[in-house]
């Protein structure tokens, strides 16, 4: 169990509300120093030394994957994914993620996976934030997951390192974790229920310290229909109910004769 922290942890900085308005894209990238180039993959491995190195029993796999090389030739991978929670990855739709409801031994039955790893740069190279939105209730929680977690796993040494559970962001290249919603410091700020089918958007980003771009990825939790297959659903309900008075009225009519 992670501890609670301070509100000023919560609130979400202008820069990120604004990495919200395209996250649904699953990038957001900064107009003033723009990555040179960048691809996103779905339903992926993580490509990073050690792959997911996590935790025992992780399987890396079923990840949403941005990987960024910035204008001054860095590299960056940032990977977000769910999956079910002592079981194994969930397979995305895009990235689109539908979870489990309930619980286990009190906590939801689905965690949230991320990863980051910076290549040649050290994790000092940039800041980081992880924001949970309930997408039906606007609650919103951020947070610098480089820092405020105490049970991440690290990696040093890039191709040739190996995993670390010391944090030292002058030398480590890359960390990864798993949360649950249920988890205090998130349940409380995002009034959180296991049983709900409530819509969560997640993102991941890092921002370099000497520039102004931002790269991020982003997943949906239990993802809200486009309006299109909602069209299309309400759109064939209505003519089943056609047909349905079309029957009754034959039906009443013949008896009538």
């Amino acid at each position: 169990m992670v501890p609670p922290f301070g509100a000023e942890k919560v609130v979400a900085t202008m820069k990120q509300f604004a990495c919200l308005a395209v996250l649904s894209a699953g990038v957001c990238v900064g107009a003033l120093a723009p990555v040179s180039a960048s691809t996103l993959s779905f339903d992926a491995p993580l490509s990073s030394p050690g792959g997911f190195y996590n935790g025992t029993g992780g399987v890396n796999a079923g990840f949403t994957v941005l990987n960024a090389t910035n204008s001054d030739g860095s590299s960056l991978e940032l990977g977000l994914s769910a999956i079910q929670r002592f079981v194994g990855p969930i397979t995305p739709s895009s990235n689109d993620y539908t979870v489990p409801l309930g619980t286990s031994g009190g906590d939801a039955l689905w965690d949230f996976s991320f990863s980051v790893y910076t290549g040649t740069d050290s994790l000092s190279a940039y800041t980081y934030s992880l924001t949970i939105t309930n997408q039906v209730t606007a609650a919103t929680v951020t947070f610098d997951p480089a820092t405020l977690l105490p049970d991440n796993s690290y990696w040093s040494g890039a191709a040739s390192g190996a995993e670390t559970s010391t944090r030292n962001l002058s030398t480590d290249d890359g960390f990864q974790n798993s949360e649950n919603l249920s988890f205090s410091f998130l349940s409380s700020s995002l009034g959180f229920n296991p049983n709900s089918t409530d819509p969560y958007l997640i993102t991941l980003a890092a921002d370099p310290v000497d520039s102004a771009s931002v790269d991020s990825v982003s997943i949906e939790v239990n993802p809200v229909p486009e309006p299109g297959s909602i069209s299309i659903a309400t759109g064939g309900l209505f003519l089943l109910g056609i047909v349905f008075i079309k029957r009754r009225f034959r039906g009443t009519s013949r008896s009538i004769a």
